[in-house]
Formats: C-alpha cells, structure tokens, sequence
C-alpha cells in the first residue's frame, strides 16, 4: 500500500441538522488518526470523542486510506460547524528486531510515517510565517501583556508590546466630508463628497471613515465622536435623527452646512436623508435642531419628493387579510388572543383594530396596553361584541409622519395659476413598498402628488372614523393627485379613504386599489375630479357627491372598476354637477349601482352598469319620485349594458318620466329575472329617434317597442320565434321561414327579380318588364362538358341533415365551361381576433371587396334550361318515333364499326 500526496489535512461542514456524514480529503489509518471539533453558534470549540455522545461520530474506510465520518445528524444544527482534522501521536508503533524483515510491516511503517508528517503539515499550515526569500532573523513573539498590541519595533527586526495610541497613521488635513483609503491601501487621503458619492451608495463602504468620528488630522481614541464635531469639515454623517439632535455642531451654519443621517430611527431603516442648517426652524416635520440649537431642514434627494420614512413613518403594520383572521376577543373583555399572531414586547402603545368588535359590530379601534405572549395581548378598551374568527390590524400610527412630509412638499409646491399645467407639478409625497397604518386624518395639500412604489406594494391601513386624505373648504387646490398604491380600511362608520373639499381642478386618483372602508370618495366641493384606472371593492358606498349648491363640478370615472358596494354604488345627489363614466364596470350588492338626485348631467360610454340586490334599480332617479323632476334630456348612455336582477317596477332603470330620457343608444338592459316587466313610465329609455322601452310579450303590449305608440315593437310569442307588432296587431313573424302577408302575389314592370308569394316560397320573375335584352342561348351544346358529381358537404358548412351525399356539379368547373350558369361573389368576410387597449381579445368582423368574381355556387334552375336548349338544337321533339333513340344509337355503333375498319386498312 501507498499513502496518497497530501492535499489537505482537515475539512469542515455546516451543520443543518439532517447532513450526518462527512468525507475526509486525506489518508489515515484509525480514530487515533481524527479529530473532530464542533463549533457552536456562539463561536464555542467542543472535541467530540469518539463513539461518544455528543456527536457519537465513528467512520468507515480508514487503513492507510480516505474515509468518511458518520455523526448524529441533529448534534449539528444550522449556524453550527464541524470541523475533522488529521492528527498523530507521533510515535512509532512498529517493532523490527533482527529477524527477517516482513515487507507488509516495512510497509506499514512507512506509510505511518507518511501520515505523521501529513498531519504536521496540517498544524504548520495554519501557523504565522515569514515569506521565503525575507532577510530578516526569526522574530521573537513578546509576553503577552494586557490592553497592548503586538508590533514591529522601531527597527524593524524584531517584535514588542505596544501601545494602542503608538504609530497611528496620519491623515490629510484638507477639508473634506470623507477620508478614503487610496487605491492601493497604503494611506487615507482627501475625497470630497462627490468624488465618493458612486462608492458610498446607500451605506458606506468599510474603508470610509466620516469625519464626525474623526479629529482634524489623525484617527484617535480619544477623540472619536461624542467631543464636539470639529469645524474644519463641512458635513457629518450620523446613524438617526436622534444622534444628530444629541451632537454639538460647532460651526453650524458657517463652516457646517450639512448633516446627513443614515436613518431615521436607527441606521439602514430607509429613513435616511441629508439635513442642511437654515436659520429658522422650519414650518413642516422634516426638521432636526441639534444639541448646539442650530436647525436643519430635510433636503430629498429628489427635489420636493418627500419619503416618509425620512419623516418617521414605520413600516410595521400587521394585517390579517380579509375573511381569513382567527382573532378572539369577548365582550366586556380586554383579553384578546390569536393562534397565528407573533406580538412582542415592541408592540405596546401600537393601535389596533379588529373588526367586528365595536358597539353593534363595527371594528373595536384602540392600543395595545400589554402584550402577555406571542399570541394572547391585553387591550387598552374593552370589547363591545363578542367575536371570533376576526380579522384585525395594529401598527405604529403614521399619520403625523405623512402629514409632515406632505407639510414640506407643499411647501416646495410652484405657484401655479388656475390655467397652468399641473402635470408639471413635480412635489410629492412618496410611499415606498411596506404596510403602514393609519389613525388620524391627513390634509392633502395644493400641487402635492401622493404616489407609492407600486399600486400593491405600497399599501395604507386607515382605521377608525377618519378622512384618511381630507382638504379644506374653500381652498383652492389644483394637480392634486393620488397614484400607484393601495388603501385597506377597516369598514369603521364614517372611515373615508378621500374626503374632497375645496375648488379642485385637475385633480386625480389613479393606479389605486382601495378595499373596504365605508365611502372610498366623498365629493364635499368640486369642480374637476378624475378617478381613473382603479379598483375599488367592497365599500359601503364608492362615491358619493354631496356638494352644495353653487359648487358644482365635473366628476370623471374612466377605465376603472368598482366592486360590491355593500350600499349604493355612486350616489349623487349635489345639484350641479356632471357625472361622467367612460368604460366602467360598477357593481352593487345591496343598493342601486347608480342613484342619481339632481344631477345636471350624465355620461355613461361603453360601461356596465351591475346591481344584484333585489327590489332596486341599476340606475335610479329618485327626485323625480320627490316631485322636483331634472331635465334629464342630456343625458346620455351610449354602449353601456345595463344588467339587474329584479327593480324598481321591474327594470334596470327607475324613476324616468316621458320627455326625460335623453340619449341611450345603443345601450341595452338585461332583465335577469323570469318576473315580466311591467309597462310603466318607469322602464322608458330612449334610442336614437323616439324612445326604447320595455313592455310585456304579446303584440299589444310589446317587449320592446320603438315609438310612443307602445303597442308597436317586439316582441317574443314562442321560444325561438320573434314578432313584430304594428298597433297591436302581428305583422312579422320570424322563426324557421320568414311568413309575412304577400308581398308579390305577381310579377309587374316594377317589380324584382325575386318575389315572396302568399306561401312563404321565394321565385325568381323573367317577365319581360324585368329582362333588358332576351336572345337564344348561345352553344348550348355546352351541356354536355358538364361533370355530375357525389359530393358531401365540409364540416363548416354542415348543418341539419347536411352530413350526408349530394348530387351536383362543380362551381369551379361550370365556371369554365357555361359561366352563364355560375352564381358569384364579389365580397368576402374575414374574421379577426384584435386585442383592445387593455390587451383583452376582441373578435372583428370586416368585409372586403374581391378584386375578381370568384364562383361561388351554380343556378340549378337555370341547368334545365341550357339542356332544353341543347335538345331543341339537335332535334328532339314531341313527334319523335318511339325508336328514335335506339336507331341513333346503332347508327353510332355502325360510325365506329367503319372508323375502326378504316384505321386498320390504313396501318
């Protein structure tokens, strides 16, 4: 046997408590040969002995070979390491007396040998040691001595004890925000900040050192931060905004124009932001005063961008989801308990909120005043109602931080006229990815954009009555805007997502996903308010204008969805306002879809229209039921289906007198019911001339009827049938065959080509009056090139007791032979899948014209006429003898007889 090369002496694996076996990389014989350390996660070293608990490692292989080490898997837990070394006792177990050598043992002692300086190597490896070619003696390691560092002496030959403050290295004295280590690690130099502003990024590299940790020339002990900063620099850089309020700044203002913070409650929590000093203390919450009295205001690294985490909002929110909660709390009660919660000592102080909880089962919204385990806390009000199996929410309140960075921005905000362009504003508030609660209201303010990281990353927990974002009346506002983030409320009585006061003009709400709540938009004061591209679901009510009079507006919903009111979808009820809808789903579950009160205009294009309560209207007009009628003859509703199940007086829509209809083409309703509607005032919309409305289903009370004559329309007599009544009498009835009274009973100088009779049967007329010019078929002997066929009909083109064999002719061979007997088309329809502007599949139908007639079928009627033609050319008629036939067919046999005869005299 041969011991293998070394490569290496150990190796080691990182525990995970299932791998329980280790391959050793070198030769060994025993367990006398293996070591095997554990290291917990603390950094703490255990020899584990052999076949011995912990561990109770043994292996396999070995005898001057490599091996594998078995262990207890769950001895070696993640964040713990094992480590196997070969070792030797460096003795020489091998006897060898003058007898004969035994070359196995020679051997044997060999390879031990072998392994014993394998596993020295081992040891040296891991050992301090001079490079080969040095030239200076072996240095001498000093006694250990305590609170002193090992050095080179000032010779350099040799090692010492030293001193921590001895040969600290020099630093430049030039005023700088950052020292940086050059290039090559050899000394620090001078770098300003924008020399290292792409190094540092969000955190600072290890080899920066900032200057308030440092003294004007030298890096020492005794002067690190906690001394006063030293005037010679120009900006400092701090962990929070609390260390920046405890520091002595001098020079602030003057020598110091900036600090910058690495977060704002602790480093690294995105709340960073650079500060510089002002004279005054700022009016809005992006402010720090220092320990010397000297203020700084926030300066965005985007201008006039706001993050509110730089302003001390935290993104701790905790929410349940809806309808998945396991929270339990009884009434009277503080206690309150969830299998699946995780609540720390952290959390008391935080509000909370569960739902159902509250006086007649609203959410109960208070603070945690003690938290008794991971699963069970106390609260700071008592339960109203019992509940279990509820969602909740609790979180830091954020409102004073997101009302102070909206303070700033609208501070920051460009004096723009009435006119000016507000998509220009560029002052915002930015919400980045996270969950953050909200408990009190924030006042949105003039020019401010509201928009988050993305439209369901960043997201808003309101609980509680509040106006989550609310203005002030009688303020003009203008490029207000709410954009790319979500709301989830708590369905709290009066909890308002967006409460809009003040004159708006070009304002909006877009790229929103908003859930529960009770009213996602109040409409208090408006002139222009657009809500496009959201989804709101499950509120009370999704938009409500309640505007006086006097402060009327323009509201727009366009390319939006608004889900399961649990009242009223849009209720309008301002008396001078315009309500605008543009491909708009919305959906009510418990109230009308749209109940409109004195409303100046609407709008309703390529929208649905959806209430699923019973007894209400998809559209409602109620004031005309309180006796003071609008003109509604502005309305319009183009596109729009308009579905309900069962309402008012049986329609979609209610409450509209005569005259008052406005435009409605071509919308339609769809009754979901098997309850007949009833004929009223109530069901009238209007088409493009006269009006549209929905009756009963015989000829004198129609379906749907066109006029104001009402029994006039159509209407449904049987499954499958449709009728067409004139004053209440059917006219036309369509079903297998179009029936109607006759319509040519004969042929005239006027009439067409093709007429109905009084049986229902269609005819072709070739009276003179309807012939331009008639001449003899011209080589009607063509007839005979024509090609009899069996055919059976393609799958597209089967249908009822189609799917079996024809006879016929070819169109395309007629075509070449007697054309004059062809039927063709001159257009062709193609059918197309497109994709809308959302991307949705939408099929297309289009015709175009041929640029040639292409034969499409053949005229039978018209064959018998071309053979007729053809007997009459050769001959045939009435007087024929009765042999007539069989005497022309021998004839033809003789013909061949003697062609044939002549062709074989002629060979």
């Amino acid at each position: 046997m041969t011991v293998d090369a070394y490569s290496e002496g150990r190796v080691q694996i990182a525990g995970n408590g299932v791998t329980a076996t280790v391959d050793t990389p070198f030769t060994f014989v025993d367990q006398n040969n293996i070591k095997v350390i554990h290291t917990d996660a603390a950094g703490v070293d255990t020899e584990w002995v052999y076949q011995m608990s912990p561990g109770s490692w043994a292996y396999t292989g070995g005898n001057f070979s490599t091996g594998t080490i078995t262990f207890t898997a769950g001895d070696l837990a993640t964040g713990e390491t094992l480590t196997v070394l070969l070792v030797d006792d460096v003795d020489q177990p091998y006897d060898l007396d003058n007898s004969e050598v035994d070359p196995i043992q020679l051997q044997s002692t060999v390879d031990h040998l072998a392994i014993t300086s394998q596993a020295q190597e081992e040891k040296i490896g891991r050992a301090l040691k001079m490079k080969e070619s040095t030239t200076a003696a072996t240095p001498t390691v000093p006694e250990p001595s305590a609170g002193k560092l090992i050095g080179w002496n000032g010779a350099g030959d040799d090692l010492e004890n030293k001193a921590t403050t001895d040969g600290v290295e020099t630093l430049p004295t030039t005023a700088s925000r950052y020292l940086k280590r050059n290039a090559a690690g050899t000394a620090f130099e001078a770098k300003t900040a924008a020399e290292v502003a792409a190094d540092i990024g969000p955190s600072l590299p290890d080899d920066v050192i900032t200057t308030d940790m440092i003294a004007d020339d030298a890096v020492d002990e005794d002067k690190i931060a906690g001394q006063a900063v030293p005037t010679s620099k120009t900006a400092f850089l701090f962990d929070t905004v609390a260390a920046v309020a405890a520091a002595t700044i001098s020079g602030a203002g003057t020598t110091v124009k900036f600090v910058e913070t690495a977060g704002y409650t602790a480093a690294n929590d995105g709340g960073g932001a650079r500060y510089a000093y002002v004279a005054a203390e700022p009016s809005h919450g992006g402010k720090i005063q220092s320990a010397d009295g000297a203020w700084w205001t926030i300066i965005p690294a985007n201008v006039g961008q706001a993050n509110i985490l730089a302003f001390g909002a935290k993104d701790d929110a905790v929410h349940t989801g809806y309808g998945v909660g396991d929270g339990a709390i009884t009434a009277s009660d503080n206690t309150f308990t969830s299998a699946t919660a995780t609540f720390v000592a952290g959390d008391v102080g935080k509000y909370f909120s569960v739902a159902g909880a509250g006086a007649a089962g609203v959410p109960l919204v208070t603070t945690i005043a003690a938290v008794t385990s991971e699963t069970e806390i106390e609260l700071t009000d008592p339960a109203s109602t019992t509940v279990s199996g509820a969602d909740f929410v609790y979180g830091t309140d954020n409102s004073a931080a997101i009302q102070s960075a909206m303070d700033f921005a609208g501070t920051v905000v460009t004096a723009l006229s009435s006119t000016g362009n507000w998509d220009q504003v560029t002052s915002g508030v930015f919400i980045p990815n996270g969950s953050f609660l909200v408990a009190n209201d924030i006042t949105y303010k003039n020019g401010v954009r509201t928009y988050g990281q993305s439209q369901l990353g960043a997201v808003l927990f309101p609980v509680g009555a509040i106006s989550l974002f609310k203005g002030v009346s009688g303020t003009d506002y203008n490029g207000v805007k709410w954009e790319q983030f979500a709301i989830c409320g708590d369905k709290s009585t009066n909890q308002f997502f967006f409460e809009i006061y003040g004159l708006i003009r070009d304002c909006r709400a877009k790229d929103l996903s908003v859930r529960s709540g009770h009213i996602h938009w109040r409409i208090r004061e408006t002139w222009t308010f657009e809500i496009r591209d959201c989804h709101s679901f499950d509120p009370s009510e999704h938009i409500v204008e309640d505007t006086p009079s006097g402060v009327g507006g323009e509201i727009v919903v366009s390319s939006s969805r608004l889900d399961s009111a649990r009242s009223t979808g849009i209720r309008q009820q301002g008396d001078e306002n315009i309500l605008i809808l543009i491909n708009t789903h919305i959906q009510s579950s418990n109230g009308a879809a749209i109940d409109v009160d004195n409303c100046l205009g609407l709008a309703i294009i390529d929208g649905f229209i959806e209430n699923n309560n019973v007894g209400e209207a998809s559209i409602y007009h109620i004031n005309y039921a309180q006796g003071t009628a609008q003109d509604k003859s502005s309305w319009r509703v183009i596109g729009t289906k308009i579905s309900t199940l069962t309402a008012r007086a049986g329609s979609g829509v209610a409450n509209f007198a005569d005259g008052e209809h406005g435009y409605w083409a071509p919308s339609y309703v769809v009754n979901d019911t098997a309850t007949s509607p009833v004929v009223t005032t109530d069901q009238w919309i209007n088409a493009a001339v006269g009006y549209m409305g929905f009756g009963g289903g015989a000829a004198a009370t129609p379906s749907l009827f066109g006029n104001s004559d009402r029994d006039t329309g159509i209407y449904f007599p049987v499954t499958g049938r449709v009728g067409i009544s004139s004053a209440g009498t059917l006219q036309h009835q369509f079903y297998d065959f179009l029936e109607s009274d006759p319509v040519y009973a004969q042929t005239n100088a006027g009439s067409a080509n093709v007429v109905v009779l009084s049986n229902g049967q269609v005819v072709r007329s070739t009276s003179v009056a309807a012939s331009k010019i008639a001449r003899d078929i011209e080589h009607a002997n063509r007839v005979w090139a024509l090609r009899p066929v069996t055919y059976r009909p393609k799958p597209e083109y089967l249908g009822s007791g189609l799917d079996r064999d024809f006879v016929g002719l070819i169109a395309e061979e007629v075509d070449k032979v007697f054309p004059e007997l062809c039927d063709y088309k001159s257009w062709e329809v193609e059918h197309k899948t497109e994709k809308d502007k959302k991307g949705r599949p939408v099929k297309r139908r289009t015709t175009k014209r041929l640029t040639k007639h292409v034969p499409h079928g053949v005229n039978y009627d018209r064959v018998g006429v071309a053979v007729l033609a053809e007997l009459q050319r050769i001959g045939f008629s009435e007087d024929l003898p009765d042999n007539f036939i069989t005497d022309l067919i021998k004839q033809v046999q003789d013909l061949k007889s003697e062609v044939a005869e002549i062709r074989k005299r002629m060979n």
